[in-house]
């Protein structure tokens, strides 16, 4: 594909976005088990979100949120996994 008129494609664009999905996925690794559910896929959502230099913040929390909510609803409630939603310290 060819850039649009006036768009600037950046070398480090590629291996940011390589970076944040890895980054994502080793902070999920991290959290689930420690932090519950919903503080595992909002935070991974949020390092994911890093990759792209369009997405904005609220956009990604926004997303972050309603994903978290999906996920549990769909894992915790409807599919009776053992998961913690959320694990206070």
């Amino acid at each position: 594909m060819g850039k649009a008129a006036g768009q600037v494609i950046s070398s480090a664009s590629p291996l940011r976005a390589v970076l944040a999905v890895i980054g994502s996925v080793v902070c999920f690794a991290l959290l689930i088990e420690t932090a519950g559910l919903i503080p595992a896929v909002i935070v991974t959502v949020l390092v994911a979100s890093r990759g792209s230099p369009d997405t904005q913040a609220r956009e990604a929390v926004l997303f972050g949120v309603c994903l978290a909510v999906a996920m549990s609803v769909l894992f915790v409630v409807l599919l009776n996994q053992p998961l913690a939603i959320v694990r206070l310290w």
